[in-house]
């Protein structure tokens, strides 16, 4: 089936006015572990505390960023944000510097100072958001560490820079390398984003299913179960999950989720381990 004979078989079997499970960000589904991050790393930035998010690939992490990047007020802060974190440290502080909008020295001192300089001209307190921060080499994150560094050589200022790294489960053990725990003294504070609860799982089902127009799950309990274990309570497994579940409904020519139709449709999800498609059959 193509996209067009999906979309007209969802009208006619639901009445449905889209295809379900787009991105976590598209239905705004917030959880319990979301509202707290948000919560805690907006006072965090306030206080001037630099510190460590991490969590599941496709928990909601950049979701949780987003939201915190978009409540800060930008009379009051400059928020900087960094998504390709494969950059080399020279060019790295080069695009810092081009976000900032000054000139990038081949010294490393000199860009510091100019950095500095512009933020606090700028009275504005700097933010410096970076996602898929686990994949900062070695020399990245000491460029980090210097630019936390020279704020504390002048006098203490609201301008000094708020550094909020952001990563998977792979952040904090790279940062406790013995190379990095400079940098880690500098953190105060860490925070993980846990996968949704069981409960939350059927929420943010039933949210996905509001959105283009169904008011009931087309699915039992025992689905939910199936899709709570399968997925490890993950936003995007969950989407990825139910795509193929749905589409293999329109193809049998059912009107309803099965249990047949979720267990067919764990081996087609990448993400999901091959032992928990055996755990699960």
């Amino acid at each position: 089936m193509n996209e067009r004979e999906i979309q007209s078989r969802l009208r006619k079997v639901w009445g449905a006015t889209a295809f379900p499970f787009g991105s976590v960000k598209e239905i705004g589904f917030e959880s319990k572990s979301q509202k707290e991050v948000i919560e805690h790393w907006q006072r965090w930035i306030e206080m001037g505390m630099s510190g460590i998010l991490s969590g599941l690939h496709g928990a909601g992490k950049t979701f949780a960023l987003e939201k915190v990047r978009s409540s800060l007020s930008e009379k009051l802060y400059q928020v900087i944000g960094f998504t390709h974190t494969s950059l080399s440290a020279s060019d790295l502080l080069s695009t810092l510097c081009q976000k900032v909008g000054v000139p990038h020295s081949s010294r490393r001192g000199q860009t510091a100072r100019l950095l500095v300089e512009q933020w606090k001209r700028s009275g504005k307190k700097p933010v410096l958001l970076i996602d898929e921060a686990q994949n900062l080499s070695a020399t990245s994150l000491e460029e980090l560490r210097l630019l936390i560094c020279s704020r504390a050589m002048d006098e203490p200022t609201r301008e000094g820079l708020v550094l909020c790294l952001c990563g998977d489960g792979e952040l904090l053990p790279k940062l406790r390398l013995s190379v990095n725990a400079p940098l880690l003294s500098r953190m105060g504070y860490q925070m993980t984003l846990e996968p949704l609860e069981e409960k939350e799982v059927e929420d943010y089902l039933q949210m996905h299913f509001e959105q283009v127009g169904l008011k009931t799950l087309p699915l039992d309990a025992q689905g939910l179960t199936l899709i709570y274990q399968a997925t490890d309570a993950c936003p995007r497994k969950i989407n990825q999950l139910m795509q193929h579940a749905i589409i293999l409904m329109l193809e049998e020519s059912e009107n309803k989720i099965s249990i047949e139709h979720l267990q067919k449709s764990v081996g087609k999800v990448p993400s999901i381990r091959p032992s928990k498609i055996k755990e699960l059959h």
